[in-house]
């Protein structure tokens, strides 16, 4: 075995003759650095904190066309809703998987060493830093009671089951979210996002996704501003009707933001622990939302343009049906 130090791609080269094996160790703090060699294999430590165009030009050097099998491993800790939840929680494509260990499974571990985390981590850096999930961790979470192993199921539509229609009124990203009400539970099927689009776009793509129902029989749930006229011409709610949406729930005045909060929260889960909102997991923009959206101050942190667009347009349709404060009285009903 013999250890070279390489000022060129990479820091260090490992070989072995004897098996035929060759190791390069490179640093991922100048990614630049890592272009060039042509890779069969890659491990990534503590990928958490690093950057996503680390990953990006690791992964594009796994082109060895003599190796069986080019793979690409990662291990360490989450570190929050990064990159890497974007990759391997939200979109992972095919052949991406997520193994999930604890701390106390490394024998290696001292059990001082696993009794002095519990005694120094709140519950939210336990489940990271432990248990290996991605957590919030970087802000107070808004949608508290979202989980994804619990909320999160693949569901199909009921044909004969009438649509529901959330909207939030934004040009860039434009959310829809489709939904049916099974008895109790919301059911969140699918996400229509189109990027700078307008009220008309929305209403072609959205009659597209119901079709063959008439959209006569949908409900349409936004918010109060769309009932204003445009400088440009008609109102988002006329332009909806016009396309056929007949049916626009919306009321004179938005509740106020922790109302409409409250009451997603609350079908997530109540008082009585009882479960009765829903999603698919193809709505990653709202999954996105609920697992990232934080409070800022008295309101949500609205920082990052792409979220609580989604989130926005489900509270619409929850504070309208399964509203915290009952209408015309202080009664809370959470």
């Amino acid at each position: 075995v013999s250890l070279q130090n390489t000022g060129g791609d990479v820091d260090a080269i490992i070989e072995s003759q004897s098996i035929g094996l060759c190791l390069m160790l490179a640093s991922a703090e100048d990614p630049d650095s890592m272009k060039g060699p042509t890779w069969a294999a890659a491990v990534m430590n503590e990928p958490g904190i690093m950057s996503r165009e680390a990953y990006d030009v690791t992964i594009s050097r796994l082109r060895d066309p003599q190796a069986k099998i080019r793979q690409l491993a990662l291990a360490g800790t989450p570190e929050g809703y990064n990159w890497l939840h974007d990759v391997f929680a939200i979109k992972r494509p095919a052949g991406y998987r997520i193994i999930h260990t604890k701390t106390s499974d490394n024998p290696t571990c001292p059990e001082d060493y696993i009794r002095r985390l519990h005694a120094t981590f709140d519950a939210r850096l336990i489940a990271e830093k432990f248990y290996g999930h991605f957590v919030n961790v970087h802000g107070s979470s808004t949608y508290y009671c979202w989980d994804r192993s619990i909320h999160m199921c693949d569901m199909r539509p009921d044909p004969d089951r009438p649509w529901i229609i959330a909207l939030d009124f934004n040009v860039d990203p434009y959310v829809g979210l489709l939904l049916q009400q099974e008895g109790e539970d919301t059911l969140v099927h699918e996400e229509v996002v189109l990027e700078g689009a307008r009220t008309p776009d929305m209403a072609a793509a959205l009659m597209a996704r119901i079709a063959p129902q008439d959209p006569a029989l949908t409900l349409l749930y936004a918010d109060a501003s769309g009932a204003a006229r445009r400088t440009q011409g008609e109102s988002d709610h006329a332009q909806l009707r016009a396309a056929g949406f007949e049916n626009i729930q919306a009321p004179e005045a938005n509740p106020s933001v922790r109302d409409r909060v409250a009451a997603v929260n609350g079908r997530l889960l109540n008082a009585n622990h009882c479960t009765r909102l829903f999603v698919a997991p193809r709505c990653t923009m709202l999954i996105r939302d609920l697992e990232q959206v934080v409070w800022k101050g008295a309101d949500l942190d609205k920082r990052n343009p792409k979220l609580t667009h989604a989130s926005d347009a489900l509270g619409y349709y929850i504070s309208r049906v399964f509203p915290v404060r009952r209408r015309g009285s202080g009664f809370s009903v959470g």
